[in-house]
C-alpha cells in the first residue's frame, strides 16, 4: 500500500503531549512553587500577633530576632564607640584619656567593618572592665565605661553577623579547604597516588 504524501495529515507539535515524564511539553505540570501557584486548600498560614512571644521570648527566638537586626545594632554601637573616642580625644585632659580614646576609636572602627569581632570585643570588654575598676578605685565613678563593657560583651558572644569581614574571611577559608580537598581527591585518582603510599 502506497500512501500519497499529500494525503498525510500534518501533526502540530503544540497538539502533542509528551508521555515521557523527563521531557517538558504542553501537558507538563511545573512543580516549582511561585506566587501564582501557592496551594490554597490545606495551607495553614497564621500571621497573628502573639504578645506572649514578644514579652517572654525563648532564647532561640531572641537570637533570631537579634540576627535580623545585627547590622544596624552593630553600626549603632560602633558609632557610639567612635563618637566616644573622638569626644574624649578632643577634650585632652590627660595622657590616660588619650590612650583610652585611641583604644575606643580602634574598637569602634574594627567593629564597624566586622573584622576579628569576637576576640576583639572580648578584649575590649576586658579592657573596659579593668578601666572601670580602676576608676572606681580612684573614686571617679563613670558608669558609661561599664555600659561600653557590656555592649562589647554582647558582640563578643554573638559575633558580627552575616555582613562582615569575618564572614568573608570564613567563606574564603572554607572555599580554600574545599579546593584543597578536591585537589587531593583528584590526585588520589591519578598516578600521583603512588607519592602518598607509605
Amino acid at each position: 500500500m502506497i500512501i500519497h504524501p499529500l494525503n498525510l495529515k500534518v501533526m502540530k507539535i503544540s497538539d502533542t503531549i509528551s508521555v515521557n515524564p523527563g521531557k517538558t511539553a504542553l501537558g507538563h505540570v511545573d512543580s516549582s512553587s511561585s506566587i501564582l501557584r501557592n496551594p490554597v486548600l490545606g495551607a495553614e498560614t497564621s500571621h497573628h500577633f502573639d504578645l506572649v512571644k514578644v514579652l517572654f521570648p525563648a532564647s532561640k527566638s531572641g537570637l533570631s530576632e537579634f540576627r535580623k537586626y545585627d547590622v544596624p545594632l552593630r553600626t549603632i554601637f560602633a558609632t557610639i564607640l567612635i563618637v566616644t573616642g573622638i569626644t574624649i580625644l578632643t577634650i585632652q585632659s590627660e595622657i590616660h584619656s588619650i590612650g583610652f580614646a585611641i583604644c575606643t576609636l580602634c574598637f569602634g572602627a574594627l567593629l564597624a567593618i566586622g573584622m576579628f569581632t569576637r576576640p576583639l570585643m572580648l578584649g575590649a570588654s576586658l579592657y573596659y572592665c579593668i578601666i572601670g575598676a580602676l576608676t572606681l578605685r580612684s573614686g571617679n565613678v563613670d558608669m558609661t565605661i561599664f555600659a561600653l563593657m557590656f555592649g562589647c560583651l554582647i558582640f563578643a558572644l554573638v559575633g558580627a553577623g552575616k555582613y562582615s569581614c569575618d564572614t568573608l574571611i570564613r567563606q574564603g577559608i572554607i572555599r580554600h579547604k574545599r579546593n584543597n580537598e578536591k585537589k587531593r581527591k583528584e590526585n588520589m585518582m591519578s598516578y600521583k597516588v603512588f607519592h602518598h603510599i607509605n
